[in-house]
């Protein structure tokens, strides 16, 4: 059961959340091509999907933890099987490759099974308050991980979001030198060839 004196955090830990989640809804709204659209890359969607977990789950703790006379165990221990299915799910799900944002899907994964953890010491032991406590800091943390995944969403989007690689400037140049040499080479060939044939001693060129 949630003690007094940890109302007042665990309410604005929720008023924070809920306006989290609206913002987040209104930059999708505003990028959906590039987040959520049939062109959005796939580490945009996995980004998206880890930033609404982090909030959808720090506002039904914060809001369970408000609601007199609940003993948070049970709901946190529920939470934080819903968020590591979610967080592995979309990083091994295919909708994002193992190279994005690694660190912040090790972390949030602790994140997790701590609160995954302190749940089930929870429902074994109601009246521990350290344990509460313990739960805060999760609150606090997965609204951390969702204003970093946030972060991540709204960076510039780099070149070739269809999903194709696209040149760099060096390789770009080189291509556009081979291909005036190839140019200048088809010209050239024809022109000395002709020469030839007529029997000119001009050098070729």
């Amino acid at each position: 059961m949630t003690y007094t004196a940890l109302t007042g955090f665990f309410t604005a830990c929720a008023a924070v959340a809920g306006s989290l989640i609206g913002l987040l809804f209104v930059a999708i709204s505003l990028r959906y091509e590039q987040i959520l659209g049939n062109t959005a890359r796939r580490a945009n969607r996995a980004l998206e999907g880890a930033a609404f977990t982090a909030l959808t789950n720090a506002l039904l703790l914060s809001l369970w933890a408000i609601l007199p006379r609940t003993d948070l165990g049970y709901p946190a221990t529920a939470l934080a099987v819903g968020a590591i299915w979610s967080t592995l799910k979309t990083h091994y799900g295919g909708l994002t490759r193992r190279d994005t944002s690694t660190r912040l899907f090790i972390g949030s994964l602790l994140l997790y099974v701590c609160e995954l953890v302190v749940g089930f010491l929870l429902v074994l032991h109601p009246a521990n308050s350290d344990l509460v406590y313990d739960l805060a800091y999760v609150v606090f943390g997965a609204l951390g991980a969702a204003l970093a995944r946030s972060w991540q969403l709204l960076q510039p989007e780099p070149a070739g979001t269809s999903g194709a690689v696209s040149p760099s400037p060096q390789e770009a140049g080189l291509g556009m030198h081979l291909a005036g040499a190839a140019a200048a080479a088809g010209r050239a060939v024809p022109r000395a060839m002709a020469r030839w044939r007529r029997g000119t001693t001009e050098p070729p060129g």
